[in-house]
């Protein structure tokens, strides 16, 4: 039978990898200016990792890009910003959230054993299972992963103002900016928007994760 998701287990476990991965991530940025700190997952919500930066990162892949592309170092400096897949830490402490990753495979990946066979009511049923159950399992785990990273926030209120927290699940801008807002506030949601409309090349746009 297919796992049923335990969102107190999966909050507390969350709540236990985000804390350790922002130990890590004061160890990797000593001294730097932390801008962005956020949850990374695919629509799937197959799994989970925590990606950040900050504004030294941003001048060193900024700097990069304008070379390589002949480019301005400002207009390099909005467009990669808030392009997670040109952040300084990506991936952070991926070993904290090892098993919480494998609960959520689990939870959403294949639900029969293929090698066993496909018929008659068992193929439907796993249709039921692999194209409507997941959605509903997709929109709890989001609400999870959202929640445990506000509370994260809440208790560190010294961050507001200089870091936008987000959940990164989608290519969409207005996804992401909704996300800001449940998570940090009006704001930063705004300040999140107006800095993504500054971007001019669709790098902007986060990567899902591999």
């Amino acid at each position: 039978m297919p796992r049923k998701l335990d969102r107190m287990r999966l909050a507390r476990d969350l709540a236990d990898a985000i804390r350790g991965a922002w130990e890590d991530l004061q160890d990797l940025a000593k001294g730097e200016r932390l801008y962005s700190f956020c949850l990374e997952t695919d629509g799937e919500v197959r799994g989970v990792l925590s990606t950040a930066n900050s504004e030294e990162g941003l001048d060193l892949a900024a700097r990069r890009h304008a070379e390589l592309n002949g480019c301005d170092f400002e207009l390099s400096r909005r467009t990669l910003r808030w392009s997670p897949a040109d952040w300084a830490y990506r991936e952070i402490a991926t070993e904290r959230f090892h098993a919480i990753n494998e609960l959520l495979e689990e939870l959403v990946g294949d639900q029969w054993d293929e090698s066993s066979g496909w018929s008659g009511m068992r193929f439907w049923l796993s249709l039921v299972w692999r194209v409507v159950l997941p959605f509903g399992v997709e929109r709890r785990v989001l609400s999870t992963l959202e929640t445990v990273l506000r509370e994260f926030m809440n208790d560190r209120p010294f961050l507001r103002g200089s870091l936008i927290a987000f959940l990164i699940h989608s290519r969409s801008n207005q996804a992401l900016v909704e996300s800001a807002r449940s998570i940090c506030g009006t704001a930063a949601a705004e300040r999140l928007r107006s800095e993504l409309e500054d971007a001019h090349e669709p790098s902007t746009l986060p990567s899902r994760p591999t």
